[in-house]
């Protein structure tokens, strides 16, 4: 049903297009390959002179999947890709200390990830 009410009548209004990994929407705001969770999955980077935010969509559900990047949703179409982006997405984000926005997290909605040993660990309210 998800198709039918938020997609499709987007690509009827021709409104649609399609977009590689690293296109530019505009200065500062670039698209990243996140598959796993659904084909063709994206995240927004959104790059300013003093920070980065992540809007990651469905890689990360919850906060628990910071300190364990291998567990998935149910909804996870491709388990393994999704382990596999999930870990790549929270390397980049800590890497970057930049703000993870993903579409699920109660509460603050963001968190910042800072690597702790050979993994990571949130840190919500990180404003």
């Amino acid at each position: 049903g998800m198709f039918d009410d938020s997609v499709r009548p987007i690509i009827e209004a021709g409104r649609a297009g399609w977009a590689e990994d690293g296109f530019e929407v505009a200065e500062g705001l670039t698209l990243r390959s996140c598959p796993g969770h659904t084909p063709g999955s994206m995240m927004l980077e959104v790059a300013g002179p003093e920070d980065t935010a992540m809007f990651v969509g469905d890689v990360v559900h919850h906060p628990a999947q910071i300190y364990r990047p291998e567990w998935n949703s149910i909804f996870c179409e491709d388990p393994e890709q999704a382990r596999e982006t999930r870990r790549r997405v929270l390397d980049l984000a800590a890497s970057r200390e930049a703000l993870l926005i993903p579409s699920h997290f109660g509460g603050s909605h963001m968190a910042r990830v800072l690597r702790d040993g050979r993994g990571f660990r949130p840190v919500l309210n990180p404003l």
